[in-house]
């Protein structure tokens, strides 16, 4: 156990000292042409991402505005199908009163015919 956190000590203290290098302010650092490479490369991948970041906000904010006008476009048209549901149930109720003086007037038409037999 002891050795397994002496190792472990080693390991973190070897991590620790390869990050902590200081640069003075007038030394020179020299890096090869593979490192300078990758430099550019990470710094153009940066700005590509910050590009897409931005790029991804505006597009959440336009989701978010598409969401708001669905929503009150869905409101209006909740609102137009009740209104003509609405109308429709007046409809069928006009519908059942005309029908109903239809069979009555029905009615007092075949008793009249009925009637009108008998007294020829």
């Amino acid at each position: 156990m002891k050795k397994l956190v002496i190792l472990l000590l080693i390991i973190l203290f070897q991590k620790i000292t390869c990050f902590s290098q200081t640069i003075l302010p007038d030394s020179t650092v020299l890096i090869t042409s593979e490192q300078l490479k990758k430099t550019n490369l990470i710094f153009a991948e940066h700005s590509k991402l910050l590009e897409e970041n931005k790029l991804l906000y505006r597009q959440i904010d336009n989701f978010k505005l598409d969401r708001d006008i669905l929503f009150k476009s869905d409101s209006i048209k909740s609102v137009q199908l009740s209104e003509t549901l609405f109308k429709i149930d007046d409809m069928d109720k006009m519908i059942q009163k005309q029908d109903c003086i239809i069979k009555i007037g029905g009615i007092v038409v075949t008793f009249g015919v009925f009637l009108w037999l008998l007294s020829n």
